[in-house]
């Protein structure tokens, strides 16, 4: 009775500090499970056959499979032939797509490398399609057991019960109804969606960092004389002076060296900088503005997260520098390096040759940007497509099993 009466007590904490709190939920569960096994509700011999599960290990080995179908170019390539004049036929090709991704490769991937070309379609509100976009990620998800994680999980507790596994396409059938469904639905009422109309840049959403040289011509000149407040698409926010924050920024302030500007605005303008004399910043620097911006999204869990661009070693790890931050409108203040990162956050990157090579890419960003983007050769995009295919064929027949398959690929 007591041990059962714990167990009632860790189930509706662990709940309610998933609803109530900010915590990590990799934090909770862990303390949870460190305090169920203390107090012996979890035996060891348990946690350790955890750790064997076929279910489990299949998620994990799925998830490093998925670094390698993200970089596969044929879902972007045609991602800017989704949308079309007509708001139906776009609405069924951009969600028929999404849901067939999603029931192989990471949603998330999927949806940020499909939302660039939705925004930036010249027929329909971005308001009207991403809301879709998202509800047939989730759904694509459900049509097949490595769709989605929640899937997997299911099936090792399946296995645990009975021993016996899930196929791979047992989800399908009730997945495909739902789905389709679930597209009557969308079609029926996504008219309903908001029609927000494409806003110009908020001067408050990407915050950009510039320093002030010793010998440049600006030191010594106001911030009016130095014409700072006379850019078209970016404005001066606020000086970082040693420790001292200048906000707002009076057009009679003294410019002096070492001064940290901060700038908000559109980061495609970032070369209206160049014409100031002894103004700097690490993409300017290296030449890289033109040729090697990325925009990139930092994904949950990542390394760096919680961390601040300065103390998480950013250019080291990944042979960039961040260029500009964007959070959803949020207004962000001081220096960029002193910022502390969070998953979402849009980040535009002055990357470097070995960027792309990187393994640990993946694992913290969403790349998003349509002009500068992982690219990997015909063969790479043959081989790893084809793969896939053959493994899926072959589990589904019963051929090989899914684990066996997935390793092959990886």
């Amino acid at each position: 009775m007591i041990e059962q009466a714990l167990a009632a007590v860790m189930l509706v904490t662990l709940i309610g500090s998933l609803v109530l709190t900010n915590w990590a939920p990799v934090k909770i569960f862990g303390c949870v499970l460190l305090v169920c096994y203390f107090f012996g509700l979890v035996e060891t011999e348990e946690i350790l056959d955890k750790t064997s599960n076929p279910g489990v290990m299949t998620l994990l080995i799925l998830l490093l499979v998925s670094m390698g179908l993200e970089k596969l170019n044929w879902i972007h390539d045609i991602s800017g032939k989704l949308v079309s004049k007509s708001y139906v036929l776009s609405l069924l090709k951009m969600c028929g797509l999404t849901a067939i991704a999603s029931a192989f490769v990471n949603n998330t991937a999927v949806v940020a490398t499909l939302a660039q070309s939705v925004r930036n379609n010249n027929h329909h509100l971005p308001s009207k399609l991403l809301i879709p976009l998202s509800y047939a990620a989730i759904l694509g998800g459900t049509t097949t057991l490595i769709g989605t994680s929640t899937n997997l999980i299911v099936n090792s507790f399946l296995e645990d019960a009975t021993g016996q596994s899930l196929a791979f396409f047992d989800f399908l059938t009730i997945g495909v109804i739902v789905t389709s469904v679930s597209f009557i639905a969308m079609l029926l009422f996504a008219r309903l969606l908001p029609s927000h109309q494409i806003e110009s840049v908020d001067i408050n959403s990407y915050v950009i960092e510039t320093e002030v040289q010793v010998d440049s011509p600006m030191v010594g000149k106001s911030v009016g004389e130095n014409a700072l407040r006379e850019l078209k698409s970016l404005f001066l926010v606020e000086i970082v002076r040693g420790t001292h924050l200048i906000s707002p920024v009076d057009p009679q302030e003294i410019v002096e060296a070492g001064d940290k500007l901060i700038f908000s605005g559109g980061i495609s303008q970032f070369n209206e900088l160049r014409s100031f004399e002894g103004l700097t910043a690490y993409a300017m620097d290296q030449g890289l503005l033109t040729q090697n911006l990325t925009e990139v999204i930092v994904m949950p869990n990542a390394t760096i997260e919680g961390q601040t661009i300065k103390d998480s070693g950013f250019r080291a790890l990944f042979d960039a520098a961040v260029v500009g931050l964007h959070r959803g409108g949020k207004r962000l203040s001081g220096k960029l390096g002193e910022i502390t990162l969070q998953s979402g956050d849009n980040l535009m990157l002055a990357v470097g040759s070995d960027f792309f090579s990187r393994k640990n890419l993946h694992k913290n960003f969403a790349i998003i940007s349509d002009d500068v983007r992982t690219r990997i050769s015909t063969f790479e995009n043959l081989f790893l497509t084809i793969s896939l295919a053959v493994v899926v064929t072959l589990a589904s027949l019963g051929v090989v099993s899914l684990i066996k398959g997935l390793l092959f690929v990886l």
